[in-house]
């Protein structure tokens, strides 16, 4: 888990670095719950999962061990 966690945070530099903005990140169901039990990065307040203030959502679509970093937008 440590590993997705910092490959999160390298894409969201990396993007941040292009001049664009995450608002949402998806990834698959199992990596979803492993991570908001595990990590204390993960929050969870208001019904609202977030890592580094980025709403995260659990999506069976996504393959294991995948994620995905939507609606990337210019800012």
């Amino acid at each position: 888990m440590d590993v997705l966690l910092e490959q999160i945070r390298k894409d969201l530099d990396y993007l941040n670095s292009q001049g664009k903005h995450v608002k949402k990140i998806k990834m698959n169901s199992k990596v979803f719950e492993r991570m908001t039990n595990k990590l204390t990065d993960v929050e969870v307040n208001n019904d609202a999962v977030t890592v580094f203030g980025i709403i995260i959502e659990a999506d069976d679509n996504t393959e294991k061990f995948a994620f995905i970093l939507d609606e990337a937008t210019r800012t």
